[in-house]
C-alpha cells in the first residue's frame, strides 16, 4: 500500500507553473510539490461494491463485513507505520476512525436483528473509506480549483491573463485525468491548478 503525502508548497507550486513551458511543471522541485500535493490512501485490497446492499442477505452482509474489515486492517496498519508526526494524515485518520466505528456498529445492529439500520451503518462505513482514496482525493482537489476558477473573469484576453488560462488548461487536464483513473495526475494538475487560480483570480477587483 502506498501514501501519497502533503506538502504545503502553494506558492513554490505557482512559481514554477507560471515560469515553466506548457502546462507541465518540469523543474525537479515542482515535481517533488507534485508528487506531495495531497494525501491519498491506496490500500491493495479493493473495497466491495454495496450496489445490492438493500437485497443482501447474511451471508453477503457478513462477506462484506469482512471485507472491509480487512481493508481497514490495511489502513490503520500502513497510519500506524507514519505515526503520529503527521498532522496532514488527520482528516484520513478521522476517516478510518469513523469507518471502523460505523462497521462495528453495523455487526452489532445485524446481530439484534436491525438489517435495515445495519445496511445504512454498513453503507456509512464505505462511505468514509472512499473518502480516503486517491479517487475521492482527486474529486475534492478539482473541486477545489473549480471554486478557485469561479472567481475569474470569462475573459482572459490580456497578458495579464496568460497564467489564468494556464490554470483553467491545467483544470481541464486534472479532469481528464480523473476519466481516464489517472489519479495522481488528476491530483497534481489540480493541485496546481488551483494554486494559481487562486492566486491570480484573488487579486483580481
Amino acid at each position: 500500500m502506498k501514501l501519497i503525502s502533503p506538502r504545503d508548497a502553494a506558492l513554490l507550486a505557482v512559481a514554477v507553473v507560471v515560469a515553466g513551458c506548457g502546462d507541465a511543471p518540469t523543474d525537479p522541485a515542482a515535481l517533488l510539490v507534485a508528487e506531495h500535493a495531497r494525501a491519498a490512501l491506496d490500500v491493495p485490497v479493493p473495497l466491495p461494491s454495496l450496489a445490492d446492499a438493500e437485497t443482501m442477505d447474511r451471508e453477503r452482509f457478513d462477506g462484506v463485513l469482512a471485507d472491509l474489515s480487512i481493508w481497514l486492517d490495511a489502513a490503520e496498519a500502513r497510519l500506524e507505520e507514519e505515526g503520529q508526526a503527521r498532522p496532514d494524515l488527520a482528516l484520513l485518520r478521522d476517516e478510518v476512525e469513523q469507518g471502523r466505528v460505523a462497521l462495528r456498529e453495523a455487526a452489532r445492529l445485524e446481530e439484534a436483528g436491525d438489517r435495515g439500520a445495519a445496511i445504512a451503518s454498513l453503507i456509512g462505513a464505505e462511505a468514509h473509506l472512499l473518502r480516503t482514496t486517491a479517487f475521492a482525493v482527486a474529486e475534492r482537489r478539482i473541486a477545489a480549483a473549480a471554486a478557485a476558477e469561479a472567481r475569474c473573469p470569462d475573459d482572459a484576453a490580456t497578458e495579464y491573463d496568460v497564467s489564468v488560462r494556464r490554470g483553467r488548461r491545467l483544470l481541464a487536464h486534472a479532469r481528464e485525468a480523473l476519466t481516464e483513473d489517472d489519479f495522481e495526475r488528476a491530483v497534481q494538475r489540480a493541485h496546481y491548478a488551483e494554486a494559481l487560480l487562486a492566486t491570480e483570480c484573488r487579486a483580481r477587483p
